[in-house]
C-alpha cells in the first residue's frame, strides 16, 4: 500500500511525537514500547501488528548492516465490507415487496438493490474472514425474522449478498382441566395481547412469551413460568409453522355451609364469628355473612388452594364467653360452581370453675368471695356463688390473679389449691384444656347417648 501516513507513538509522554505523514523510516529508542497510528482509506492494521516494542526489532534482525533501518512490515485488513440485499421471502407463504423490508448489517441500513460498505466492529478480525449479524423486520409484525449472520471476506472485492428469510409462527394454546378435557369457556392471552378462545392460534415469536389463562370457577395451575419458544418447536403447515401445548386449569370453587354450635346445649351459637385460614392467609370470614335459622352459614370460596386437590383448612370461630374446642380444621377441594357444598360444623363451650374459701382447717368461710381478675375481665364469686355454680364463664390459656374477700378480714391473704398443690395468693393461675379433659369426655358421652 503506497503513500500511507504512519507515525509510531511512544507510549512514553516524555518522548518526542513525530508528524503522521507518508515517511520512509522512523527513529526508535530502545526499551521503548510503541503504538502504530496510520490512516488509509478502506484499510485497518490487523490488531496484531498494533504495538511494536523497539528490542523485539533488534531480536529479529540481527545480522542487518547496522548503517541500513531495520525493516519492520505491518500487514493490514479491510475495514469494510460491501454487502447487497440480494432477496426476502416467507417460508410456507408468499414473498413480500422486498423494498418494504428495513433490513441492517452489523447496525448500518442495507435498502434493497443498493450495494452499501459496511464497517466492520473493531473487534472482529477479518484477517480470515468474518461473521456479521443481520436483523431485519416487515411491516406485518406477526412475520419472525429468523436469526441469521453471513459470512463476508474482506479486501477481496466480492460483494456479499444478504437473504432474508421470514417465517409465520402461530402458538396454538387447549385449556383443559385435570382430566384433560378441554373447557369450553376458556380463553388465553398471549403475551399480554388480545384474548382470545381455547384451541385458537395467535401469531408468536421466538423467545420468551407468557401465557395467561381464563376459566370459569378455575385456575391455571401449568405454564404459570415464562415459555421459551425455539425454532425446532415448530411444525410445518400449509400457511406457516405452528406449536400447540395443553395448559391445565384446575378448579378454585367451593361452597360450604359453615355452622358453629355449643357443645354443651347442642344449640346454634348464631353470633359467633369465625375465619377460614390457609398458610396464614383469610380464605373467608363471616362478616357480612348472616347466619339461618339453624346458625348455618354458606361460605363461597371463590380462590381455593390446592389446585383441585383436598385442602385443609384452618378454623377459628370467637364469642364472648366460649372458648373453641375440636375441631379446629375441616377437608374440602375446590370444584364447579355447581357442585354440592362442604360441610364444616364447628364446636364452642363455656368453661366455668368453682371456689370454696377456706379456713386454715379447711372449714368454709360464710360470707366470703373471691375475684378471678385477668387483663380483659373479672370473674367475681359472691358469697352464694361461691357454693353454687360460677357466676361467669373463665377463658382457657388465660393468666388469672386471685383477690379474695373477706369482710371481717381486710387484706386477707393466703394460699390457694389447684391441680394438687397449694400456691401462693400472689401467684398467678391459669386454667388450661387438660384441666377440663376428663369433664369434656364425660359431656361428649353425654351427648352421644342423647343423640
Amino acid at each position: 500500500i503506497e503513500g500511507v501516513k504512519w507515525r509510531l507513538r511512544p507510549v512514553s509522554p516524555d518522548l518526542p511525537l513525530v508528524p503522521l505523514e507518508a515517511r520512509l523510516e522512523q527513529v526508535l529508542r530502545l526499551g521503548q514500547k510503541y503504538v502504530l497510528e496510520c490512516s488509509v482509506d478502506g484499510w485497518r492494521p490487523c490488531a496484531s501488528q498494533v504495538e511494536v516494542e523497539a528490542d523485539s526489532l533488534i531480536a529479529r534482525f540481527e545480522g542487518i548492516d547496522p548503517k541500513e533501518p531495520l525493516p519492520l512490515d505491518i500487514k493490514f485488513e479491510a475495514s469494510s465490507v460491501p454487502v447487497r440485499l440480494n432477496s426476502v421471502r416467507i417460508e410456507n407463504g408468499n414473498d413480500p415487496d422486498a423494498r418494504t423490508c428495513v433490513v441492517e448489517v452489523a447496525g448500518r441500513r442495507v435498502p434493497y438493490g443498493a450495494v452499501v460498505d459496511i464497517p466492520l466492529p473493531e473487534d472482529v478480525d477479518a484477517s480470515q474472514g468474518c461473521s456479521l449479524d443481520v436483523t431485519a423486520s416487515l411491516p406485518d409484525q406477526s412475520l419472525t425474522f429468523l436469526p441469521h449472520q453471513i459470512k463476508c471476506f474482506p479486501g477481496s472485492g466480492e460483494v456479499t449478498h444478504v437473504d432474508c428469510v421470514f417465517k409465520a409462527l402461530y402458538l396454538c394454546v387447549t385449556v383443559v382441566d385435570t382430566m384433560d378435557q378441554e373447557l369450553g369457556d376458556a380463553s388465553y392471552r398471549l403475551n399480554g395481547g388480545p384474548r382470545v378462545k381455547s384451541g385458537s392460534r395467535v401469531a408468536a415469536h421466538l423467545g420468551e412469551c407468557t401465557v395467561a389463562c381464563e376459566a370459569n370457577g378455575c385456575r391455571q395451575t401449568t405454564f404459570l413460568e415464562p415459555l421459551t419458544l425455539m425454532e425446532q418447536d415448530f411444525i410445518s403447515t400449509n400457511d406457516g409453522f405452528e406449536r400447540s401445548i395443553k395448559v391445565v386449569c384446575a378448579p378454585r370453587m367451593a361452597t360450604v355451609l359453615v355452622s358453629v354450635t355449643d357443645a354443651t346445649t347442642n344449640e346454634a351459637l348464631h353470633r359467633a364469628s369465625i375465619e377460614m385460614r390457609h398458610a396464614d392467609q383469610i380464605v373467608w370470614s363471616s362478616g357480612g355473612t348472616p347466619a339461618d335459622r339453624k346458625g348455618i352459614r354458606r361460605a363461597i370460596l371463590d380462590d381455593v388452594p390446592g389446585g383441585g386437590d383436598d385442602v385443609e383448612l384452618a378454623c377459628v370461630c370467637s364469642l364472648e364467653g366460649y372458648t373453641q374446642i375440636q375441631p379446629l380444621t375441616c377437608l374440602i377441594r375446590a370444584g364447579s360452581a355447581t357442585d354440592a357444598p362442604w360441610t364444616c360444623e364447628l364446636l364452642m363451650r363455656k368453661f366455668y370453675v368453682s371456689v370454696d374459701v377456706v379456713d386454715s382447717h379447711g372449714k368454709r368461710m360464710e360470707g366470703a368471695g373471691v375475684e378471678l381478675r385477668s387483663s380483659r375481665d373479672v370473674v367475681a364469686y359472691q358469697p352464694s356463688d361461691v357454693k353454687e355454680q360460677a357466676p361467669l364463664p373463665i377463658q382457657l390459656d388465660t393468666s388469672y390473679s386471685i383477690y379474695p374477700i373477706i369482710s371481717s378480714l381486710k387484706g386477707a391473704g393466703g394460699e390457694y389449691d389447684f391441680r394438687d398443690r397449694w400456691h401462693a395468693a400472689d401467684a398467678p393461675i391459669v386454667f388450661s384444656r387438660s384441666d377440663f379433659e376428663v369433664l369434656e369426655r364425660r359431656a361428649r358421652e353425654a351427648l352421644k347417648k342423647a343423640v
